[in-house]
């Protein structure tokens, strides 16, 4: 292995200052001083790119190529690796979906079929009796939105209430003013200030009495 700059002729090389560079091609270390100098020597055939090394040249070239693999058809993203290229295609989709991938019952487009059926899997009928009549309601949505808020207008059930998340515990240090609602942390707390007033209800102190921590 070849060691072309060490820490004793750091000031003959004033434009690699503080750097040790040890590498076995003499090609790479030649790439590895131009970045130091600012020295691109590499021009694209295509803009007024420049680079230091001829690898790199080529692989910026390729964003010309109108056939480049890594860019985007829906727009003039182009992604550095075929990773990047699959997480933006994600993020952007196409203007123009086929008319066939279209919800009968909705309108809305995607972009296969394997989404049009999962999107159609939540297909639901209100099948409700209707006013004055044997029948029952056929409206049909994709929706649960729009099914809850056609059943409240259509049909005057009421409006779904949900319970109100009830409030967990919450210990308060008589010492400190600490407080928490977890109870492997009160555990802990109450190991350095023992002996406290608390809703056991809420949490196990045999624990600490086990090693004569509480009372």
């Amino acid at each position: 292995m070849v060691q072309r700059v060490t820490q004793v002729n750091r000031t003959q090389n004033s434009h690699i200052q503080g750097t040790v560079t040890r590498t076995y091609n003499n090609c790479l270390f030649d790439e590895h001083v131009r970045i130091h100098k600012g020295i691109k020597p590499f021009k694209c055939a295509f803009c007024p790119h420049r680079n230091v090394s001829k690898k790199n040249l080529k692989r910026h070239e390729k964003i010309h190529r109108p056939d480049n693999p890594l860019k985007c058809a829906n727009c003039d993203h182009i992604a550095r690796n075929k990773r990047s290229f699959d997480c933006h295609a994600k993020k952007c989709p196409p203007d123009k979906v086929d008319a066939s991938h279209t919800c009968s019952w909705c309108d809305k487009q995607f972009e296969d079929e394997n989404a049009l059926v999962s999107h159609k899997s939540h297909l639901r009928t209100c099948n409700m009796p209707l006013k004055d009549s044997s029948k029952r309601c056929a409206y049909t949505t994709c929706s649960y939105r729009a099914m809850n808020q056609h059943e409240e207008q259509e049909h005057g059930k009421p409006k779904r209430t949900y319970k109100a998340r009830v409030s967990r515990y919450m210990f308060k240090c008589s010492l400190c003013e600490w407080s928490s609602n977890r109870k492997t942390k009160i555990l802990l707390h109450l190991v350095h200030h023992p002996n406290q007033l608390l809703d056991e209800n809420f949490i196990d102190l045999s624990v600490l009495r086990k090693h004569g921590i509480m009372e």
